[in-house]
């Protein structure tokens, strides 16, 4: 899908904002995927005359996964079928209705892949075509946080990204993504942030039999990270403090 539009949204449980025109406009409408579409119907009038659309997914919304490279360069139908085949080995008929997204990748490296339920996609879908938008890409906001901090990400073999509930961990092999897993995070518990992410890279340490980092960057658009940090000793590197939501649709 083309990244050539300029205008783009990011879809958070019962939230939607909006970017046009270099104007930011919000909307909460309730709560979950019902929510999030209802809050974006409210904000396209708003902004104007949108013609195409970047979509991005709140992790709550968007399946993360790794998919091992194909032996030789496929054509995007062959891909597609590729990675459903891998899907459907390790998750079962579930996956068949799973709507997929893939990065373009160089050969021979492993394939980010997001996945959407298809009735979700459809509904998304109907609201863009019934507002006269092109959807030209569809992600989720990792794809665009990943981009923008590879550099802290191949410098410490780690990257996560934390929302209100949770907490998207990326693992790199010689600077390349490995791993990519999911997590659920408290954010209304007394157990700090910085402890909580510490616990999940030392848990996916473990499961793969590989080392933990001693520091790990965090991104964090929503979630304030500042008393973890000045607590000391939790390992965490704060990426963009305050920068907000903004900050990812830039």
């Amino acid at each position: 899908m083309s990244l050539l539009s300029t205008d783009i949204a990011l879809l958070l449980p019962g939230r939607a904002l909006l970017r046009c025109g270099g104007k930011l406009h919000a909307s909460q409408q309730g709560g979950g995927w019902e929510g999030a579409l209802s809050s974006l119907s409210a904000a396209l009038p708003a902004a104007g005359k949108v013609r195409t659309l970047r979509v991005l997914l709140s992790h709550h919304f968007a399946g993360l996964h790794v998919l091992p490279p194909p032996a030789m360069r496929l054509s995007s139908e062959e891909m597609g079928g590729w990675l459903q085949e891998h899907l459907l080995r390790d998750y079962g008929t579930e996956s068949e209705t799973w709507r997929l997204a893939w990065q373009d990748v160089a050969p021979g490296q492993a394939v980010p892949v997001t996945t959407l339920p298809q009735l979700q996609y459809d509904s998304l879908h109907t609201l863009l075509v019934e507002s006269g938008v092109r959807l030209t890409l569809l992600a989720p906001w990792f794809q665009i946080a990943w981009a923008r901090h590879a550099g802290a990400a191949r410098r410490a073999g780690w990257l996560a990204l934390a929302e209100p509930g949770r907490l998207a961990l990326a693992r790199l092999e010689r600077g390349r993504l490995h791993d990519l897993t999911l997590t659920r995070l408290e954010t209304a518990g007394a157990i700090p942030l910085g402890r909580q992410i510490r616990t999940a890279v030392t848990r996916d340490a473990l499961l793969r039999g590989v080392e933990q980092p001693p520091q790990v960057p965090v991104f964090a658009p929503e979630l304030s990270l500042a008393a973890d940090v000045a607590g000391a000793k939790t390992g965490i590197q704060a990426l963009a403090p305050g920068a907000g939501w903004e900050a990812v649709l830039a």
